[in-house]
């Protein structure tokens, strides 16, 4: 008697069945990648393992935040440095990768501050740090996902589940009002913990550390508005042999320029529950159906970034569709391992 396994749903599948039935054709049915000589490099993936290491090392006893950090991001320079081949040039970029890592994660974790914060464990014991999970879903082998954090506020006793964005730019509050994934992360922890956590925080960082501002040939520092932070500009003037004390016009300044949103939403239990009825039950059985109309969901903001626009536009288009399908894609592994479910997850907005 032949048993079958059941796969497993993510919610990077169910976010790309929603947007577009015709790109989740591509990646899910066809099983087709982008042929790419090298993966680029992720400031975020280098934040990321050094905010986990530094939260492991916490919750067993840390010695310092720079230390914690430092060991996590240099996990991370010596997987991307390993992968051999690499030009003076890509080694060059890496090491700057990683130190501005560094300072990223380390001011991260100041601001957070950590000191107010305690890891939530699963019922095994396990910190919910970069925490992989699998609940029960009718049809599959299960829900699962990559969370990167779940800590209980110590004032409030409150419990959050925390995921840590790097970007360019820093989306509106509201956004995170209407963040699927995190709706949907926040019920899976009310299934596994058995206690809801009151909401989630999208802690999103800049991908940017704060700017050494210029000194001024006469020998002033200049007080031109830069992405930089008081703290940073009043060590350039002590280094300088200024006194901070002539320039407090600009700490008002600077106090605008902002290097983290913490993006907040409350939700009840009934809300993360009735999104998982209306919105990730019917999706997952409707990917599940043997006949389905999958349709291309053309459109600027769906259509840019989009790795398989080519492809889809030269099918529609009558072109010789085969070729830049042999030329530019390839075949997609049957078994997607961590790091690249992570990566699917983070491009999913």
């Amino acid at each position: 008697m032949r048993v079958t396994t059941k796969p497993l749903l993510s919610f990077s599948q169910i976010s790309t069945y929603l947007r577009c039935r015709q790109g989740w054709r591509y990646i899910y049915q066809e099983n087709l990648a982008p042929r790419v000589d090298a993966r680029p490099l992720s400031l975020g993936s280098a934040v990321h393992m050094g905010l986990a290491t530094a939260l492991r090392e916490y919750y067993y006893g840390w010695k310092s935040v720079e230390d914690c950090v430092r060991k996590g991001v240099e996990s991370w320079r010596e997987r991307e440095l390993a992968r051999g081949d690499l030009f003076e040039e890509e080694i060059e970029a890496i090491r700057q990768v990683a130190a501005d890592a560094e300072r990223i994660a380390i001011r991260t974790l100041r601001k957070l501050p950590i000191d107010e914060w305690e890891t939530v464990t699963d019922p095994a014991g396990i910190p919910m740090i970069e925490y992989h999970f699998t609940v029960p879903l009718k049809g599959w082998g299960g829900f699962h996902g990559y969370i990167d954090w779940v800590g209980r506020h110590k004032p409030t006793d409150q419990i959050w589940l925390v995921d840590w964005k790097v970007r360019g730019s820093f989306q509106p509050y509201e956004v995170e009002e209407v963040n699927l994934q995190n709706a949907a992360y926040q019920y899976a922890i009310f299934r596994i913990l058995r206690k809801p956590p009151v909401g989630t925080i999208t802690f999103q960082i800049s991908n940017k550390p704060p700017a050494k501002p210029k000194l001024n040939k006469d020998g002033t520092m200049s007080r031109a508005l830069i992405k930089t932070d008081w703290e940073t500009y009043k060590a350039a003037l002590l280094e300088a042999g200024l006194n901070p004390d002539d320039y407090l016009d600009m700490a008002e300044k600077l106090s605008t320029v902002e290097f983290f949103r913490p993006a907040k939403e409350y939700r009840t239990l009934d809300t993360v529950r009735r999104v998982w009825k209306e919105v990730i039950e019917p999706t997952a059985r409707e990917i599940r159906r043997s006949t389905k109309i999958v349709v291309r969901n053309l459109g600027h903001r769906t259509c840019n970034g989009c790795a398989y626009r080519q492809l889809c536009l030269a099918e529609l288009a009558g072109e010789d569709a085969e070729y830049i399908r042999e030329t530019h894609y390839r075949p997609r592994a049957g078994m997607v391992d961590k790091s690249q479910e992570k990566e699917d997850e983070e491009n999913v907005l």
